[in-house]
């Protein structure tokens, strides 16, 4: 029994750093403090990436529109780096 309690504890205690960690070591991303290149290679490389532009505003942005769920386009916008405005797409519900 304290076997397991421990491997259950073990798990608890190591997936909230699993969960906060992405494949390419900086997460989150705040737009502001990163170069429009380096979001927009994070993007291609994730496939989508959610992305601060302050601590409560945040949304996600995709590589390509195959990311959107049905019903969903990919839709460009610009958010603000710290290189200036960055143009990236974010799946938009289908106005037709």
């Amino acid at each position: 029994m304290k076997l397991l309690l421990a491997a259950v504890v073990g798990v608890l205690v190591s997936a909230p750093s699993f969960a906060s960690t992405s494949s390419s070591g900086r997460y989150p991303y705040y737009s502001t403090q990163v170069s429009c290149s380096e979001i927009r290679s994070a993007i291609q490389r994730e496939g989508s990436l959610i992305i601060y532009q302050s601590p409560t505003i945040y949304d996600r942005y995709v590589a390509n529109a195959s990311y959107c769920s049905t019903g969903f386009v990919g839709m460009w916008t610009r958010i603000q780096t710290e290189d200036g405005r960055c143009a990236v797409m974010y799946c938009a519900q289908d106005p037709r």
